[in-house]
This record gives C-alpha cells, sequence and structure tokens, in this order.
C-alpha cells in the first residue's frame, strides 16, 4: 500500500477550524497535526526515539521503524506472536507481547537482551519514565509500575475498560483505552486528572514527542501527530530548562583555531602533512598546513561536497547527490560510485573505507569500489564527520555534539563533548583531533586528556539545573540509563520531582565509580515540562583503570586466559543477571570471554569460563567457577575488595571447577578433577521432552529435587555464535521450574552448557553443574525422539561432556 501523508495547510481549513474550536476551548481535545497510514494492518504500541517513530505491529508480527513522515526506514520481526506495546528508553526498545505475555528488551536491530513475564495477563501499553517502565494490562485493567527487571513496584487500576496505548511525557502518565475512546492523563500514583476524546476510534498506541503526541489507531489503521489544545497551563507561563555542566566531564579542549576560506566547513582529512578540507558553501576542495595557510584548492567534482579522506596520492570526496568521488591530489576525477545516503562523513584505512550515514543512523564499512561489507548503527543520532586514527573510528554528532570514539565492530569505547558549536568533519593526525564547526565557520585543533579512575575509587560531577523561563519548572525523576549505568549513580539530588520557579536553580551530583577498565557511557535523563525538551539527555562518560571486575561494592573477580596467538590476556566480563531467592540467598552468574581484539575465537557469545556467584543468606560467600575453553584460565577473587586478590587459581581441561568461597572472614579454594565422563553408580533412567536448539540437537535435563523429586528443567538459550574457521558455538543454562520449588528462576541457573560444533564434525555436548541436587543431563543428535547419550551430574562430579 502506498503511503499518504496529510497535512493541514490550507488557510481556510486552517480558519475554518479555527472558527470551530474557538467556541470549544473549555473542552480540550486534540488538534491533528499530520497524519498517515500505518504501515502495518494492525498498529498497536508506539515509540520515540527523539528522532524516528516505532510502530509495533500485532497482526504483522512485525516492528517498524518510520520517520516522522510515515516512510518506513526498517523493520524486523517482533520476538512475540502479538506486539502490543512499545517503549524507548534512550538506548533500547521495550516490547510487550500479549501472546506470550513477556515484555522484551530489544536493541534497534531487534535482538533480544533480555525478557520478563509481565506481571497481568493482557499487557498492552509500555512507557519509560526514566527509571522505571509502565504496563497497561486489558484484560486486569490496571497499570503496572516495574523496575528493568521486571519487578512488580506499584500498581493501579486505569479509569477504562480496555487500557490500550502508554506514554510518559516527564511529568503524567497518558493511556488511551480502546473501549471509551478516550485518552486519560494519569498522575504516577494513578490519580486521574483529565480525560480527552481520541481522535480516532480504536487508540491503540501513544508516544510523546515534546508537547506532541503521536497516537495509533486501529480501526482506521493510522498513525496521528497530534496537539492538546483547551489543556491550560496552571503554572503561569513557560518553563526553560538549562543544565549545567552540558556532560559529566569535558577532557576535550582546544588548542588552536583558524578560519577556513569561504563558509560551512564540514569535511575534514589529514594526510600526514597537510589538513584537506571540504568548503560546501563555495564547493571547493583546500589544502592547507596545520595553521590554515592554504597551499592549494580545487573546485569539487560533484554539486555539494561534504566529506573528504585522504589516501596518499588520492582523495576521496562524498557529495549530497549520493555520489562518492575519487579523485588525484590535483582534483583529477579517477573513479566515482553511488554512495548509500546524501550527507556521508567518509574516511578510510589502509583496506577500507568507512562511511558515516547522517540520514539513517549507520555506519557503513565499504571496500574501494563502494561495496558495503557490513554497517551497525552509529553511536549518535546525527553522525555527520569520520575520521580512522590506525585503531579506532572516531564520529562527531551534530544533534548532540558529542564525539565518539568506537572500534571497528561499532563498540563505543569513549565519547566526549565536542566545543564546536555544529561539529561536522573530524580529522586525526595521530596525536590530535581537527573539528570542522559548521556553526561558528572555525576548523579546530583539539587534545583530548583523559583522566582515568581507578577501580574502586570514584569522581564525583556537581550538576545544576536552572529554569530561564517565566513559569513553573517541573521536574520528573532524574535518572540514568545506557550501556554502563552500574558504573554511574545519583547522589545528593534535590531536583528529581521537584518545582524550580523561575530564574532559580537546584543542584545534584553524578558520582563516576567504574567497575572495571576501559571507557564507560551512559546518559543521564531529566524529564521536565519544557515543552521543547521534555526529556533533556545528558551524556556521561569515563574512564576506568585497572584489572579485573568489580560487581559489588565488595567482591571483585578477574580472568585471565593463556592464549598460544598473544599469551596471557585479561578475558571479558559479561554478566547473565541476578536474583534473590525466597530464602534471601542473592545470585549473580555470568561468564568471561577472550577478547575478539586479542584472538579471532574471541566472542561475547563464545564463553569461555562460566561463573555463578552464591550469596548465601547465612552469610557465605561461594564464587564458582566453571571452565569452558581450551587454554588455562587464572582466576581471582577479593572479597571484601582492598584491591589485592584473596584467592588465586587456574582451570585447565582437567580442572574444571573451581570454588573461593568466604566465610566468617576467612577465604578458602576447592577444585575439582574432572574428565566429562558420568559417575560411576549413577544412571539417568528418564525420559524428558527436551528442547531442539540447532544443527538437528536435542538437549535436556532432569533436576533431582528435595522437595519434589525429579522435575525437568527449563532451558534458557543465551546465544551463539559463528569462529573464523567455521566451528559453531551455542550456549545456554537449563534452571528449576518456579512452579516446582521456591528457589527456581530464570535467574538461578543450575545446569550451564555449551555446545562445540567443530568444523571437523565432532560435537561437544558440554554440561557444567553449578546446582546442589543431582542432574540429569540429555542429549540426542540428530534427533530421533531417543535420546543417544546421558549423565549425571553431582556435586563431586560437575562435567559432563557428551561427544559425537
Amino acid at each position: 500500500m502506498k503511503h499518504k501523508t496529510y497535512v493541514i495547510i490550507s488557510a481556510l481549513l486552517a480558519a475554518l477550524f479555527l472558527i470551530c474550536t474557538a467556541a470549544a476551548q473549555e473542552d480540550a481535545g486534540f488538534n491533528t497535526i499530520l497524519y498517515f497510514d500505518a504501515p502495518g494492518i494492525d498498529p498497536a504500541g508506539l515509540a520515540f526515539d527523539g528522532k524516528y517513530l516505532w510502530n509495533a505491529d500485532t497482526t504483522d508480527q512485525m516492528i517498524y521503524k518510520l520517520d516522522t513522515a510515515g516512510n518506513r526506514m526498517t523493520s524486523f520481526y517482533s520476538p512475540g506472536a502479538a506486539p502490543t506495546g512499545l517503549a524507548y528508553d534512550g538506548n533500547y526498545l521495550w516490547n510487550a507481547d500479549a501472546d506470550d505475555k513477556m515484555i522484551y528488551k530489544l536493541d534497534t536491530s531487534g535482538n533480544i537482551i533480555t525478557s520478563f513475564y509481565s506481571p497481568g495477563a493482557a499487557p498492552t501499553g509500555l512507557a519509560f519514565d526514566g527509571t522505571y517502565l509502565w504496563n497497561a494490562d486489558a484484560d486486569d485493567k490496571m497499570i503496572y509500575k516495574l523496575d528493568i527487571s521486571g519487578n512488580l513496584i506499584a500498581s493501579f487500576y486505569t479509569p477504562g475498560n480496555r487500557p490500550a496505548g502508554l506514554a510518559y511525557n516527564g511529568e503524567y502518565l497518558w493511556n488511551a483505552d480502546a473501549d471509551d475512546k478516550m485518552i486519560h492523563k494519569l498522575d504516577k500514583d494513578g490519580n486521574l486528572t483529565d480525560s480527552f476524546p481520541a481522535p480516532g476510534t480504536f487508540p491503540t498506541g501513544l508516544a510523546f514527542e515534546g508537547k506532541y503526541l503521536w497516537i495509533a489507531d486501529s480501526d482506521d489503521l493510522t498513525i496521528r501527530k497530534s496537539e492538546l489544545i483547551g489543556d491550560t497551563d496552571t503554572s503561569g507561563g513557560t518553563a526553560a530548562i538549562v543544565v549545567s555542566p552540558v556532560s559529566f566531564s569535558d577532557p576535550v579542549s582546544i588548542v588552536s583555531e583558524f578560519d577556513p576560506p569561504g563558509t560551512s566547513p564540514t569535511g575534514l582529512a589529514y594526510d600526514g602533512t597537510y589538513l584537506w578540507h571540504v568548503n560546501l558553501g563555495s564547493k571547493t576542495i583546500y589544502k592547507s598546513d596545520t595553521s590554515g595557510k592554504i597551499i592549494a584548492s580545487f573546485e569539487a567534482p560533484g554539486k555539494t561536497p561534504f566529506d573528504i579522506a585522504s589516501q596518499g596520492e588520492y582523495l576521496w570526496i562524498s557529495d549530497t547527490n549520493k555520489t562518492v568521488y575519487k579523485t588525484d591530489t590535483n582534483g583529477k576525477q579517477i573513479a566515482s560510485f553511488a554512495s548509500p545516503c546524501a550527507f556521508a562523513g567518509i574516511t578510510c584505512s589502509s583496506e577500507h573505507l568507512w562511511i558515516s550515514d547522517f540520514e539513517n543512523r549507520k555506519i557503513y564499512k565499504a571496500d574501494f569500489a563502494g561495496n558495503i561489507l557490513a554497517s551497525y548503527d552509529s553511536p549518535g543520532s546525527d553522525p555527520a564527520g569520520i575520521t580512522y586514527d590506525g585503531e579506532y573510528l572516531w564520529i562527531t554528532d551534530s544533534e548532540s555534539r558529542r564525539i565518539y570514539k568506537i572500534d571497528t565492530s561499532g563498540k563505543v569505547v569513549n565519547s566526549f563533548h565536542s566545543p564546536a558549536e555544529k561539529p561536522f568533519g573530524i580529522a586525526s593526525d595521530g596525536t590530535y583531533l581537527w573539528q570542522a564547526d559548521d556553526g561558528r565557520d572555525k576548523i579546530y585543533k583539539l587534545k583530548v586528556n583523559i583522566s582515568p579512575v581507578e577501580i574502586g575509587k570514584s569522581k564525583q560531577q556537581t550538576f545544576s539545573i536552572t529554569n530561564m523561563g517565566d513559569g513553573d519548572l517541573v521536574i520528573g525523576k532524574i535518572s540514568i540509563t545506557g550501556k554502563d549505568t552500574g558504573d554511574f549513580s545519583i547522589q545528593n539530588d534535590n531536583c528529581s520531582e521537584t518545582k524550580i520557579k523561575p530564574k532559580e536553580y537546584a543542584i545534584f551530583n553524578v558520582v563516576f565509580s567504574p567497575a572495571s577498565a576501559g571507557g564507560k557511557n551512559a546518559v543521564l535523563q531529566i524529564p521536565s515540562n519544557d515543552t521543547d525538551e521534555a526529556l533533556l539527555n545528558v551524556p556521561l562518560s569515563g574512564t576506568g583503570e585497572g584489572t579485573g571486575y568489580l560487581l559489588t561494592k565488595e567482591l571483585w573477580i578477574r580472568a585471565v586466559i593463556y592464549t598460544e596467538e598473544k599469551g596471557k590476556v585479561e578475558a571479558l566480563w559479561q554478566k547473565g543477571g541476578e536474583d534473590i531467592t525466597a530464602s534471601n540467598d542473592r545470585v549473580i552468574w555470568g561468564y568471561f570471554y577472550a577478547d575478539p581484539a586479542d584472538v579471532s575465537w574471541g566472542s561475547e557469545q563464545n564463553p569461555d569460563l562460566f561463573v555463578k556467584i552464591w550469596f548465601d543468606h547465612n552469610g557465605r560467600l561461594d564464587v564458582n567457577f566453571f571452565h569452558v575453553s581450551v587454554p588455562d584460565i587464572e582466576v581471582y577473587s577479593d572479597y571484601r575488595y582492598d584491591g589485592v586478590a584473596d584467592q588465586q587459581g587456574t582451570t585447565t581441561l582437567t580442572t574444571r571447577y573451581i570454588r573461593q568461597y568466604y566465610e566468617n572472614g576467612k577465604s578458602n579454594m576447592e577444585k575439582n578433577e574432572e574428565d566429562g565422563y558420568p559417575p560411576a553408580g549413577y544412571t539417568a533412567k528418564g525420559n524428558p521432552k527436551g528442547y531442539s536448539t540447532v544443527n538437528d540437537l536435542r538437549i535436556a535435563a532432569i533436576i533431582n529435587t528435595v522437595e519434589k523429586g525429579a522435575k525437568e528443567a527449563l532451558w534458557h538459550k543465551g546465544g551463539q555464535d559463528k569462529t573464523d574457521r567455521g566451528d559453531e558455538v551455542l550456549w545456554g543454562y537449563f534452571y528449576a521450574n518456579p512452579s516446582d520449588v521456591t528457589w527456581g528462576s530464570q535467574n538461578n541457573p543450575d545446569l550451564f552448557v555449551k555446545v562445540w560444533f567443530d568444523v571437523d564434525g565432532r560435537v561437544d555436548v558440554n554440561f557444567f553443574h553449578v546446582s546442589v541436587p543431582d542432574i540429569e543431563a540429555y542429549s540426542d543428535l540428530p534427533d530421533n525422539g531417543t535420546y543417544d547419550k546421558s549423565g549425571t551430574a553431582i556435586l563431586e562430579n560437575r562435567y559432563i561432556r557428551l561427544e559425537y
């Protein structure tokens, strides 16, 4: 179906609208600014990420990404069969599914990050307030407040009979009801403050964009952008939020600057001696020394040049006509190819071109003929310039005024506030960064001074929120979101859920306490009633220094892998989850893996060392390491953390299990020598239903519980991957069903599993016992309904290997 976009532009229609609504200002309602056909046949949940709309379609089982004119940017299948609600937390999408009765956390490509069961039987609308998720339920007629792990915090009944869409505008929850065709305005305690007729007949999705409300309607299959009229502002004026400083730390400083010729400097490159800069205004390419003295210039080959890259005797110039030109250093055109976007930043390594897509938020890796080899989402919303320093990519974002440092796989290493008013082109000379400022028509030489914070220590920054408007500024709950949320915290919060009078201010502190080494990035979110910036995002960044990982304030762990390629390398930690049992025991689990930058087989989806940590309610702490790789791996722990490891051991192909435990102020360590064979005298006699996995492999587990006897365990897939040489890996774990035993939980693994499909044809199904009861493990390859191999894992024999 061809998209139709309808905009009210006629002066006559506008005049008639004013006449018709002038008498109705006493009754608030919605003025539709724009509407368009929904991309699917049953539009439901809506979310707005600051630039794009996301729409879940229940019947299509799709999640669509749209621009604000309704054009489809991309789409992917939802994880469940009936996606209903959507919310965006600044980095991730949250998707409620009425069929699975699940709430999924997704990245913007549709990959599942985590999931949990919804509190009600028919989850519909979702909203995120900066800290908590809010979930409407059509059957229960309830709105539930949840933390991001799915724990229920509070709930209240909805004013209508069929709550659907849900949105949060920084102060209030807005709930669309499909039965009474109303949109209700609620405070966060569930009190109804107002109600308005929906512009459609079956409102199902809501999302806020500043002062505008986007409304999906599954009856007329449209998405509307609407403005509330007649809703009185009791503040007596307009609020205007100003936050200082503009980021957590600003290690980027201007060393020098010069005025480039012409206006609109957009692109930059460095050839080892000279700077090359693109001037969009004069359509000219300039060569200058690093003080700004012009050495040479030539007319750009295209009509509107945007960025430039230097490759020895050649230049690569991107043009907004969606073309990349290859020229010599005198401007003679040698070749050209179609660019994936109009506003394209460009840089090159010795083997590849790298292109940043300003329009679609993408980074592309291409060969020198323009063929796209890989792509991933850019870290910012408007990637303008890009450069390569020999190891990392640096990307400028013109909207957030950020400079991102990323590795060539797209992982953010660090980010910094740019001093440029409108940062576009960027170049690296190996020591300094060079930045083109299209706002002030300047080119800056920048120095990056990073002051790392040692693991276990902290750095504090004081922020102030000032109201520069003439009405009350209402601040919602200030929160931190993003990749490294746990490394930052808010303290002395005098701002959240308060009113700030005009020209007054309030302060709070953000503390950076790195749990591990490396660049850390998060976002401070400040919701308010400022109509221009209803949700203000303040970037947080810092760098940790040290080894290992501080999992809690008092527990530190570390793993070092003995590789053939590079000797000893630090393993990377990936937390899987945590939970509290009914007995008040705390469990944390995860795994270590080899850094892909160190070895070709390193991957986040190829665990080398499973870890389960048990904080017993009686005071004992167990740190359990399970070797699941080939090289020897050193394991360390320190409790209570003082910077010196209390216990150290080495896991190997025979010493598969090490337990480092802490009790009564003392630490100890025990090891299990394992051969992978089931223990003598134990026979697996069950016939569990099991789970079909990949490559026609079925696996199963039965836990012999004290409470209820033999019970089939539930399977949770963690991930899978393929190595460079073609080996495949699948990993996950079995856990006890919570309906069978009180300690059963998806975040309390009982039997870790790693399956290795060797490129030579061998298949290893590895089971690692991480619980107390005996656990029977089964496998069938190929899956023909009868288990070929089985074995029982016990406390004294934790490792079972079933080989094909």
